[in-house]
């Protein structure tokens, strides 16, 4: 579940143009532009033709806007481009943070 094709229209929009490597130099993470904010999720009513519900994100300023229209936060700082549900889910698990950019140097 969770999955990039449950994703409903409209996705929000990756906010931070990204002009270099953000894992050249692991020392200087990339800069949230939208930290203030806030990345929820909310379920739809339509299915996948699997039976997957399909869902909603979207980007709020406060958790309460969020709460406002039944929407529930997922993390703190703008819905990125890779915020989908499975990726949301296994980084709530565990942080691969480390292993990801290891992994990017790797090739």
């Amino acid at each position: 579940h969770g999955s990039p094709d449950l994703l409903l229209q409209p996705i929000p929009q990756y906010v931070g143009e990204v002009t270099e490597d953000p894992y050249a130099n692991p020392d200087f993470p990339p800069e949230d532009p939208f930290t203030s904010g806030f990345c929820a999720m909310s379920w739809s009513e339509e299915t996948s033709e699997n039976g997957n519900k399909k869902y909603h994100l979207k980007n709020f300023m406060t958790e309460e806007e969020a709460q406002a229209e039944n929407f529930h936060i997922t993390h703190k700082g703008h819905c990125g481009s890779c915020s989908h549900l499975q990726d949301l889910g296994v980084y709530i698990r565990q942080n691969l943070t480390s292993e990801t950019r290891e992994c990017g140097l790797l090739g």
